[in-house]
This record gives structure tokens, C-alpha cells and sequence, in this order.
């Protein structure tokens, strides 16, 4: 990587409680033990990056958010835009899946700010999510506790395009951002089937996937699944992680295929990448 910081090469439509033991709980920024945990201090904060590879300036945190070890709890911090919460049934699942697949005491989806909208207008860059992201995710979590921080926004992404627009996006390795505003405008809420809940949990489900480490994003492979031509997604179309579920065209095989998938979508492949750190000794 010649450059600390990089904006995102965004594909389209980017889909892209147990109670603390330790003798010390005193509330930390983050993590508990080191002011950003698997990263070293004075290491610069990363620009979005490419699904494709990791940059070599930042040190991923995929092992503390997998292992048990020395963070037995993970609390996902969101902030909200325009009145914007996670959806409960997603928040629920999205930690029940999680707590399947990591081995942590517990998951927690806890909303901390809110925040007036930008509007439905509004265009956010990457350089303005990765400022606002390092000034609000301020959630303090006690020892023991590693934390993921989410913003949900309204407005729409920048980078949008005619052809598509973008609906999730990564900042290694402490941050996401889910547009919800434009994942609204691309689902009929009105349905029985609630495919905008659907669409959400797939949105979580793919940037978290990012942050573990996968497809081969820092994370090794147990057997090769790395679909080669899009980066870091993995090569069969019955994974979350398959790279046209972040493209308007996979859209609706995303809320088919994956809305109550059991592991959240994450095939065998993904799961032996996970275990292998998981189980490790």
C-alpha cells in the first residue's frame, strides 16, 4: 500500500449480557486493554478500503473480534442520523448469529447517539464518515469488552451512481456505516414479508464479514473459496459474502436467500476461516 489512507474502490450498491468478572471494570474507549485493540499506538486510522485486500499500515483486530480471549464480550456502538435505529428483529438476530459463530460471553447491538439528519440530499464522502465515525464512537466499554462502532445515516453515499448505490461500507478495522435511508428507498416496506429488515441483517452480515477477515481480508482461507475476479468475497452464490450481494442486481437474492439464513449467511467455507482462529489454542 504506498498511502496510509484510501478511499474506498466501492463496487455498486455496497452490501457491502454477562456481567464483567474483572477485579477493575473501569469503563475504556474501547476494548478494555489497549486504546484500539490489535492495533498499534500511533498507528493512522484507514480510509474505507477496497473489499480487495488489507492495508498493509493497519493491523486487522478479526482475531479479538473472533476469540474469546482477551475480550469475552463484543458490544456493536450505534450512532444514528435522522432518527435511524437499528431495526429490533435485526438487531437480534444479527447478535444471536453472531454469538453462533464467534466464541463470545455475549453480543450487544447498543444504539448510543442520535443525531439530526443531514436529509434525504445529502451526499456523504468517505473523508466525511471517517471523520464523523472517529468523533462519535466514544461509547466507553468495560474491561473485557471489545466494540465495533456503527453509524446508520440518512442522505445517500457519494459515490452513488446511476447505475447503482451503495448501501454499507468498512473502515479498517472499527467502524461501519450502513445508509438506511437509501436501503429504504430500494424496498418495499409495505411487503409482509418485510424485505427492508431483510435487506439490513444482509448489510450487517456482509460489513461484519469484512471486519472478521473475510474473504482471505486478513483472514487465512482453511481451503481456497476466494472469488479472485471481485476481491475479498467468496466464489459460491450461497454465501453472504458472494460479491454480486453487494450489486442492485443480487438484491433480491439477498432478501430470498439470506433474510433468516441460519449463521447469517456465511457458508462452510467462511465458518471453517472463522473456526480455525476460533478453536485455535
Amino acid at each position: 500500500m504506498k498511502h496510509a489512507r484510501r478511499l474506498l474502490l466501492a463496487s455498486l450498491l455496497a452490501l457491502s449480557a454477562c456481567e464483567d468478572s474483572s477485579p477493575d471494570p473501569t469503563p475504556l474507549p474501547d476494548a478494555g486493554a489497549a486504546a484500539d485493540a490489535g492495533v498499534p499506538p500511533g498507528t493512522p486510522p484507514g480510509e474505507p478500503v477496497p473489499d480487495a485486500g488489507t492495508p498493509t499500515t493497519n493491523v486487522p483486530r478479526f482475531e479479538h473480534y473472533i476469540r474469546r480471549q482477551p475480550y469475552p464480550r463484543m458490544v456493536l456502538e450505534v450512532d444514528g442520523w435522522g432518527g435511524y435505529t437499528p431495526t429490533a428483529s435485526v438487531a437480534d438476530k444479527l447478535t444471536k448469529g453472531l454469538l453462533g459463530i464467534l466464541d463470545k460471553e455475549s453480543v450487544e447491538v447498543r444504539v448510543d447517539q442520535a443525531f439530526p439528519g443531514k436529509g434525504k440530499d445529502h451526499a456523504w464522502t468517505n473523508q466525511e464518515l471517517l471523520a464523523l465515525a472517529e468523533e462519535t464512537g466514544t461509547l466507553e466499554v468495560p474491561v473485557g469488552t471489545i466494540k465495533l462502532h456503527v453509524l446508520l445515516v440518512d442522505g445517500h453515499s457519494a459515490m452513488d451512481t446511476d447505475q447503482g448505490r451503495v448501501l454499507g461500507l468498512a473502515f479498517p478495522w472499527t467502524h461501519l456505516v450502513l445508509f438506511r435511508q437509501t436501503m429504504d428507498t430500494l424496498c418495499n416496506k409495505g411487503s409482509p414479508l418485510n424485505p427492508c429488515a431483510k435487506a439490513e441483517l444482509g448489510v450487517w452480515a456482509h460489513e461484519v464479514g469484512h471486519q472478521l477477515g473475510l474473504v482471505s481480508n486478513g483472514l487465512a482461507m482453511s481451503t481456497p473459496h476466494k472469488d479472485e475476479t471481485h476481491g475479498a468475497h467468496d466464489a459460491s452464490d450461497t454465501c453472504i459474502m458472494y460479491w454480486a450481494y453487494e450489486g442492485s442486481s443480487g438484491l433480491a437474492d439477498l432478501i430470498g436467500l439470506f433474510g433468516d439464513a441460519p449463521n447469517l449467511g456465511f457458508d462452510a467455507a467462511c465458518l471453517a476461516d472463522l473456526d480455525a482462529v476460533k478453536n485455535r489454542p
